[in-house]
């Protein structure tokens, strides 16, 4: 949710680096699932060197269990490696 918005770490980033392709997959209040679905889609449309991932909080005020919202986030990180990126959790 912070990450979606307009002061976050990531949009000061792009900001200070504005020559940088630097997209920031993020929407209020959702979780983990959310993001694998959607980074999964950008991933097919385009490489990124980076990614950073940021997510679970959501999901511990959900029924999503730990496990599930690691699973999501695993995923994540081997989609990024399949593409040759790191990824930063």
């Amino acid at each position: 949710s912070i990450t979606a918005a307009g002061y976050s770490y990531a949009n000061l980033i792009k900001k200070e680096y504005p020559k940088k392709d630097i997209q920031v997959l993020a929407k209020g209040g959702m979780r983990t699932k959310w993001m694998l679905d959607n980074l999964s889609i950008e991933l097919k449309r385009k490489h990124y060197d980076r990614v950073y991932i940021w997510g679970g909080v959501n999901d511990m005020f959900s029924a999503v269990t730990i496990e599930q919202a690691i699973s999501n986030v695993q995923q994540m990180v081997n989609l990024t490696n399949a593409q040759k990126g790191e990824a930063y959790v």
